[in-house]
């Protein structure tokens, strides 16, 4: 992200991180996404016999 180049002013540092925060609130909001309000992701699974 370009928060962590030298010589960046803080103006353009908020106004970068307020804008990736708002998108990523917009794009996970319920009412704009309804199709993935109720996704479900499986990480990892051990079945019985590995145990």
């Amino acid at each position: 992200m370009n928060c962590s180049i030298q010589r960046t002013t803080l103006p353009f540092v908020i106004t970068v991180v307020v804008s990736v925060l708002l998108a990523a609130y917009l794009v996970g909001h319920p009412r704009i996404l309804k199709s993935v309000d109720g996704l479900n992701t499986t990480l990892d699974k051990v079945g019985r016999r590995s145990v």
